[in-house]
């Protein structure tokens, strides 16, 4: 049987939700295992980092030789922290949500945040590793691998629903193994929303419907299949922000 890895973070964490099936759809997650009849491996976990990515998702399998048929990266931002036993240490969190367990590491976590973010390094920082991936670590991947790339947001210059449209959106890395699906995950998420439901957004990989669902499904589908190393659907997605924004939709 073929086998799915999904690595990365709230884009790629469920198959499977009583939201999307009461709303009558399927994730993309899903149409994707049914359209390969294959089993799902991995799935990401959400507000994770990068390093959350490469040492606790990925690593486990190349370490065990068992790498999935299909390996479906979501590159989430940069300044996100990586430990082992709270995997979503992001400013968001750390400053806003409630702390149950590990009471120490959430607040260490939030005065380095208070005290010592630097924006700037962590740009760097966090470029380096995609380079270092690219370069080092995928190359490791059994030839046979199919190698998808997705991204969570790229480099926006505002975090506002138009700063977030493709032609705003710029990225930090071209992949050079594997291939590479533009525009960001998050454009499709919100062409038609206010960029403030991501604060407490309860949608399944954060794509609402059967529309963008379907939509990063045939992205996907036609990488894995076509074998092009790039593909870019950004105009697509901008007519969307462009007639979203005709109807009436505040681009704030």
């Amino acid at each position: 049987m073929t086998t799915i890895g999904f690595f990365g973070d709230s884009f790629c964490t469920e198959s499977i939700s009583p939201h999307s099936i009461l709303k009558n759809y399927k994730t993309y997650l899903r149409l994707l295992a049914d359209h390969y009849d294959a089993e799902i491996v991995n799935l990401g976990h959400g507000g994770s980092s990068i390093w959350d990515t490469l040492l606790i998702q990925l690593k486990p399998f190349m370490e065990k030789k068992e790498v999935p048929d299909i390996c479906i990266f979501v590159w989430t931002i940069p300044g996100r922290l990586f430990n082992r036993k709270i995997r979503r240490l992001n400013s968001t969190d750390v400053h806003h949500k409630v702390r149950i367990l590990n009471h120490n590491i959430w607040n260490a976590a939030e005065k380095f945040y208070d005290h010592l973010y630097d924006r700037e390094k962590e740009e760097i920082e966090y470029i380096s590793c995609l380079q270092y991936i690219d370069n080092v670590i995928l190359p490791q991947l059994p030839h046979t691998t199919k190698i998808i790339h997705l991204w969570t947001a790229g480099t926006t210059k505002e975090w506002t629903t138009d700063g977030i449209r493709p032609a705003n959106t710029t990225y930090p890395h071209l992949w050079k193994r594997g291939i590479e699906i533009r525009p960001s995950l998050l454009s499709l998420s919100i062409y038609d929303k206010d960029i403030s439901i991501l604060k407490s957004d309860l949608r399944t990989n954060h794509l609402d419907g059967k529309f963008k669902n379907q939509t990063l499904f045939k992205w996907i589908t036609n990488a894995i299949d076509g074998g092009r190393n790039f593909q870019d659907h950004s105009s697509s997605i901008d007519r969307l922000y462009d007639k979203s924004q005709a109807t009436g939709h505040p681009a704030t």
